[in-house]
């Protein structure tokens, strides 16, 4: 793919320049410890993702933040042990110190000098901001689904997702193309399921 015919690039920013893994994986491995579930972090984060995404689905208008918080109180109804307040309220406070991939600040920087850059994320704007700090660029637009009390996920479906990006860029894009994706959450963008942690490109 020849990327002189773009103009733009959109990002959903979690699992594409902000490790989400990484982040939740942080807050589950100390919450284990303290409450001697012996797993291994990646299995924690698997049965920890099944949550959050019933969790979307169920509660289609909450901020990311409670997403979080419901998901982690599922995860130990699951296990058998109790999620305190304190531990979920700390995972769904915790977007704003998770890190970013080593390489995402240095790459934005560069693609900044050739291609306006877009954030098209399920997140709260809090929480964004302090992934915006590590990412350290200023994007041409910013578009929380969060804001709007609705998900990337839900059965909103992709027409409302391309429309939305449409608009937000119609100023200098037409047509969207997918770029790449990251594994968590994400589907084809013609399938009646997920869309989420895509970078799309959009032509001149």
């Amino acid at each position: 793919m020849s990327f002189t015919q773009y103009q733009a690039l959109s990002f959903d920013c979690y699992g594409t320049l902000i490790d989400w893994e990484a982040g939740i994986a942080t807050v589950l491995h100390k919450w284990a410890a303290e409450s001697g579930v012996a797993m291994t972090d990646e299995a924690l984060l698997t049965a920890y993702s099944d949550h959050e995404a019933l969790a979307e689905e169920e509660h289609p208008t909450d901020v990311y933040p409670l997403i979080l918080a419901r998901a982690m109180r599922r995860l130990g109804d699951q296990l058998g042990v109790a999620v305190s307040d304190r531990w979920a309220d700390t995972l769904g406070s915790s977007v704003p110190d998770w890190p970013a991939f080593p390489d995402s600040a240095e790459a934005l920087r560069e693609l900044k000098r050739s291609f306006k850059l877009v954030i098209l994320s399920n997140v709260d704007r809090e929480s964004f901001r302090g992934s915006n700090r590590r990412l350290g660029v200023e994007f041409d637009a910013v578009n929380l689904m969060g804001q709007a009390a609705m998900r990337v996920g839900t059965p909103f479906i992709a027409a409302l997702v391309i429309c939305l990006i449409a608009a937000l860029v119609s100023a200098f894009a037409s047509t969207t193309a997918v770029l790449a994706r990251s594994g968590e959450h994400t589907s084809e963008i013609q399938s009646q399921s997920t869309i989420s942690y895509a970078v799309f490109c959009f032509k001149k």
